[in-house]
């Protein structure tokens, strides 16, 4: 039906019922199919209507030749939907000019595809499909859908978008074309209700039409459907009812299933950005029932942009995409080569054409102008991280946030955790064996416990489709392998392992003088709970140990988040023979003394999580840290201020674990160093761009500069207040003469 393969065998089955039909005819056997052009179609097309008079009847008998043609269209288009699409289903012109025949563009042949393939391995076709606007994905679903019920007996379907208008509009599109097949390939309507029913009686096949803005939520609760889509998801207002629980349970996969959810991004954390999530981090990975498929904007070369844009807006001759452009469409570049489907019909070397570069610069300063840049990020995105952009105001802005997402880096590495005591890690915590690289090396670490030794096993794991259908969870991502000489810190939040907040341990480095501080490794799991995190935690403060200029192993720094059962974590640390904790204490203090500390950790409080955040969203928006993690960019999206509660919090159902475990760790590493709070001695990747302001610096003053500096005066005195004398970047000891 979809399949090239699958079409024939189809034919094939069913030649032997069309050749007795025309045997009853005609007493003849000599019958086989043949296939019409599509003016050949629409010839017969013609001449077929001819014979029919106002009344709907034929004017005069048909002739054999006819007839046979008749049996051989009603055939080829019964099992071959393709055919029968571009020789007699016709759709409205993208310009309003008219109905011609449809002709799948490239988005539609895309998802036409993922239908074949499914169909020849024999499997359903459920699909959740994330798109870019005027692709013509509905189109194509509502060509589905009408071909299934026009042509195959007891097919149930069931159809809808976000409203009722929407729902009658959509199902209207199929019934226009249904007036224009011809008489012998359309079945007898029995039964028509507007926006809610079309039946088929003697096909005993219907479609039920349903809309997602009703108050008691339920859609085609009481039926069994076989097929069916629903547009506009982001939008409906009981989605979890309408469609998870009364279509989606109520669907039996089977060969003859066919079942589409389609839209476009709106905002994040909300039910579809969910559903989304879950069907691309688990697609290929676990038992899913819906595939996802994502299509970009740069697909729709007939549409972005039209030739009447580009004519009205010429490229300019001088004209040269910006860096930010450069960048989007190698992040586009990058996404089309990693996608087999879109690489086969754009191209494994495929680049984004310059009209399209254009398009979307223009686009972008205009959508700049009206202060809605989320709104285009989320329509005119390289890929599916960019399409959930948030809707409300983010503390960061859209482009320091899409910068961050441009720039976030590969992974050089990542792995799954074992441990060689049975206990510490739950089997199911484990890697999986089916994401486990094939005939890589394992790397060992061996680490004191309480009890004895204990060897972690880095488990190398597969990147494939990172990052779009890569999930994070579980896995342990590294984008700085440890360097002797290096200081590194770990920060960790934790949470109960129930599915809910996650437990994350973010590991950076410090800022050197030099250099900014760098995200160079994390791991997140919602399924790790505060107790199961020790191994993780203990595993990577072995990993990240180093030796000093001088030799000396030097442990990372960490800081644990103890409010949530992360106390347990920290003291399995202790007992492990790790010190080098942080020292909870205030630094409002007349004299800041760690030593002096009470407890070790963090306690989130009112006024400690202020200092935490507003500390990190300062460092992020002045480019005092790179970031490699897409995750945690997601969650700088989500972080706003609420207006009513007067602070800076994730919004409703979103995740800030992330941002506080990196929160906590750069605040411990930082905020008593000199020359952190602003960028005069190293430069992030964030800053390094012709577009954005350049730091005041980008090198460090001479050992003749610093007696004089202000802020360094200002250091120098707060580490004699602190009791804590020469600092250890202190460039000699003659200076010290100074004081």
């Amino acid at each position: 039906m979809y399949s090239p393969a699958n079409t024939e065998l189809q034919l094939a089955q069913a030649l032997p019922a069309a050749r007795t039909q025309w045997q009853k005819i005609s007493g003849r056997s000599n019958f086989d199919l043949k296939r019409l052009t599509p003016d050949g179609a629409q010839q017969l097309t013609s001449a077929l209507n001819a014979l029919i008079d106002e009344r709907g009847q034929l004017k005069r008998p048909l002739t054999l030749e006819e007839q046979r043609c008749i049996i051989n269209e009603r055939t080829l288009c019964k099992w071959d939907a393709r055919y029968y699409a571009t020789r007699y289903y016709k759709i409205e012109n993208v310009d309003g000019t008219g109905m011609t025949l449809f002709n799948p563009n490239i988005a539609q042949s895309i998802v036409w595809d993922t239908w074949a393939d499914r169909e020849d391995q024999g499997l359903h076709i459920m699909q959740i499909i994330l798109k870019a606007r005027q692709e013509g994905v509905t189109t194509l679903w509502q060509f589905a859908i009408a071909h299934r019920t026009q042509f195959h007996p007891d097919t149930r379907a069931v159809v809808g978008s976000s409203r009722p208008e929407k729902s009658t509009a959509m199902i209207n599109k199929a019934i226009k074309a249904w007036n224009l097949v011809p008489w012998f390939l359309r079945p007898k309507l029995t039964r028509y209700k507007a926006g809610e029913l079309v039946d088929f009686g003697i096909l005993n096949s219907s479609i039920n039409i349903q809309h997602g803005a009703k108050v008691k939520a339920g859609a085609a609760r009481g039926e069994t459907p076989i097929i069916g889509h629903f547009s506009e998801c982001c939008e409906y207002l009981n989605p979890s009812e309408d469609i998870d629980s009364a279509v989606l349970f109520a669907m039996h996969p089977s060969a003859k299933t066919l079942f589409g959810l389609e839209s476009t991004a709106k905002g994040q954390e909300n039910w579809w950005h969910y559903k989304w999530m879950q069907a691309r981090d688990n697609w290929g990975v676990h038992p899913t029932l819906l595939q996802p498929v994502f299509l970009p904007w740069y697909v729709a070369r007939d549409i972005y942009p039209t030739p009447t844009w580009l004519a009205g807006s010429p490229i300019p001759p001088a004209w040269k995409p910006s860096s930010r452009t450069e960048r989007h469409a190698k992040k586009a570049a990058e996404y089309v080569q990693s996608t087999p489907l879109l690489a086969k019909y754009l191209g494994s070397t495929w680049s984004m054409p310059l009209e399209q570069q254009w398009y979307w610069e223009s686009t972008r300063a205009e959508y700049q102008r009206m202060g809605e840049l989320n709104k285009f990020y989320s329509e005119l995105c390289a890929d599916d991280v960019e399409a959930f952009q948030h809707e409300g105001t983010s503390v960061f802005d859209a482009e320091l946030i899409m910068r961050y997402n441009d720039l976030a880096r590969r992974p050089v590495a990542v792995y799954g955790i074992n441990s060689s005591v049975g206990d510490e890690i739950r089997d199911e915590l484990r890697p999986d064996v089916r994401q486990m690289q094939e005939n890589a090396k394992p790397m060992k670490i061996d680490a004191q416990r309480e009890g004895g030794k204990t060897t972690y096993t880095l488990v190398p794991l597969k990147l494939d489709g990172y990052p779009v259908q890569f999930n994070p969870t579980g896995k342990l991502l590294i984008w700085e392998m440890p360097q002797d000489g290096v200081e590194y810190g770990i920060g960790i939040d934790t949470a109960q392992g129930l599915g809910l907040d996650r437990s994350v341990c973010e590991v950076i480095r410090k800022a050197t003088l030099t250099q900014v501080a760098r995200q160079v490794a994390e791991f997140s799991s919602e399924w790790v709970s505060a107790s199961d995190l020790f191994p993780y935690a203990h595993c990577l403060a072995k990993l990240y140990s180093r030796k000093d200029s001088e030799g000396s192993i030097k442990q990372p720094k960490i800081i644990v988040e103890t409010n949530n059962g992360g106390d347990a974590c920290q003291l399995a640390l202790r007992k492990a023979g790790w010190g080098n904790l942080h020292s909870w204490m205030r630094y409002d203090k007349k004299i800041i003394d760690g030593s002096k500390a009470n407890f070790l950790g963090a306690v989130t409080t009112t006024w400690s999580r202020d200092l935490v955040l507003g500390h990190l969203i300062k460092a992020l928006r002045d480019g005092l840290i790179d970031i490699d993690s897409k995750w945690f960019v997601t969650e700088m999206q989500t972080l706003v201020k609420d207006p009513d509660k007067a602070k800076i919090a994730a919004t409703l159902g979103a995740h800030d674990d992330r941002f506080m475990a990196m929160g906590w760790i750069y605040l411990s590493m930082h905020i008593l160093e000199f020359g952190e709070v602003r960028s005069a001695f190293g430069k992030g990747r964030i800053l390094d761009d012709a577009e954005l302001p350049k730091p005041a610096a980008t090198k460090p003053p001479s050992p003749e500069e610093l007696p004089v500096a202000a802020d360094f005066v200002a250091d120098r005195m707060m580490q004699h207040a602190r009791g804590q004398g020469t600092p250890n970047w202190w460039p000699g000891d003659g200076m010290d003469s100074v004081w």
